[in-house]
């Protein structure tokens, strides 16, 4: 049971139809509730996608370069010397020297952000772990920064990007972020089993 399964499962044909879908495991543990296709599931890291695809659109639109260096589009990013080392191909590809986030001290999980933005001041005054283009680590970090990047080329909220230009156009209409204290109705609860 352990490494069962649990979500739901839909794979749609070339035309748009549905051609199978299941459900499976629970959308939440206590109480039990069990998954069914209505639900909806935290995405995750699936927005790292969508965030490089609004990053290649304004590359596209001549708005961006890959190799752009962050301080020529954050030029208050508080390690000047690393923001200008740093370009958007680093960022994109995990070679930047950021982190997790989610270990940072000034990271607060149960404060609403509002913009990309506003999640630089848990990590921007710290080193990098390494130069950039010289390593690679998974980083949150550094699409915390694409996301920024973004919202200040177009001047609208990376949330707001996110709903407008990738969730509708893809009729991904019960997609969103939503704060853990007004969660909508019908929202799996993430849960993993421990390793004992």
């Amino acid at each position: 049971m352990r490494d069962a399964f649990s979500g739901v499962c839909r794979i749609v044909d070339p035309s748009g139809a549905v051609a199978y879908e299941a459900a499976f495991g629970l959308a939440a543990r206590d109480p039990a509730i069990p998954n069914s296709p209505a639900m909806r599931f935290h995405l995750g890291s699936a927005d790292k996608s969508f965030t490089a695809l609004m990053i290649a659109r304004l590359v596209g639109a001549g708005r961006l370069g890959f190799d752009t260096p962050r301080a020529a589009v954050l030029p208050a990013y508080p390690n000047r010397a690393f923001a200008e080392a740093c370009t958007i191909r680093h960022l994109l590809c995990h070679s930047a020297g950021l982190g997790s986030l989610f270990d940072r001290p000034g990271y607060d999980k149960h404060r609403p952000y509002a913009r990309m933005a506003d999640l630089l001041g848990a990590f921007a005054d710290a080193p990098p772990a390494f130069a950039p283009g010289s390593s690679a680590a998974y980083s949150n970090e550094g699409f915390v920064v694409l996301g920024a990047v973004i919202e200040a080329v177009t001047g609208a909220s990376w949330y707001d990007l996110l709903e407008t230009s990738i969730y509708r156009p893809a009729a991904m209409g019960a997609s969103g972020h939503f704060f853990s204290r007004a969660l909508p109705d019908r929202v799996a609860v993430g849960f993993r089993y421990r390793e004992e």
